[in-house]
């Protein structure tokens, strides 16, 4: 059993140095500058694949709003990447608030069956959870890595991290992207980093 792990995360760890040099050969200096007037989004992609089908609807009902909405919005509204990383952060915490809130109504209803109840009680357990992790790797982020701010947002079971940085090293991008598969126990293919300024 023991080798079979190790096998699953050499493969796992191959395939992410493996999509990180693809990404690395193929991409434009990310020194240039965007324009004053716009926010520069910059995805580092490591791979896209998608959850099983109850994670990811459980985490999409979560978030009330897909990522590339959310992002218009917040792009529209932000004139520097600081503004953009804090209003996706309300954005989300907004969606969150608004889905724990139907839930709550859903425990409170003494018409609904156990069953739901025990699902929404499930749930709202799975959303404070996960909310405590993505806490804690923005946290880390910023603290560890100095980064000015820092916003992790799911959408349709892909995690992207969005960095307020002008650039970023290769060694950094591969350890962020280990710390999100290991806190958030996603497969490589589903993280992105993005950098803002």
């Amino acid at each position: 059993m023991n080798a079979k792990r190790q096998t699953v995360w050499l493969v796992s760890m191959l395939s992410l140095m493996v999509v990180l040099s693809a990404y690395y050969l193929f991409t434009e200096d990310m020194s240039e500058s965007a324009p004053a007037e716009t926010v520069n989004v910059e995805e580092i992609q490591i791979d896209a694949s998608e959850l099983d089908k109850a994670q990811a609807d459980a985490l999409k009902a979560a978030a009330g709003q897909s990522e590339s909405e959310i992002l218009k919005q917040a792009q529209a509204k932000a004139h520097s990447g600081a503004e953009l990383i804090s209003s996706l952060k309300s954005q989300h915490r907004e969606a969150l608030s608004k889905r724990v809130e139907q839930l709550s109504a859903i425990l409170s209803d003494t018409k609904k069956t156990k069953e739901e109840t025990a699902k929404a009680r499930e749930e709202i357990d799975l959303l404070e959870q996960q909310e405590q992790i993505i806490d804690h790797l923005e946290d880390t982020l910023m603290a560890d890595y100095q980064f000015a701010d820092a916003a992790v947002v799911q959408d349709s079971g892909k995690w992207t991290v969005y960095l307020n940085e002008p650039t970023i090293e290769k060694s950094e991008v591969a350890s962020i992207a280990v710390m999100v598969m290991k806190e958030l126990k996603a497969r490589p293919e589903q993280i992105s980093v993005k950098l803002v300024n």
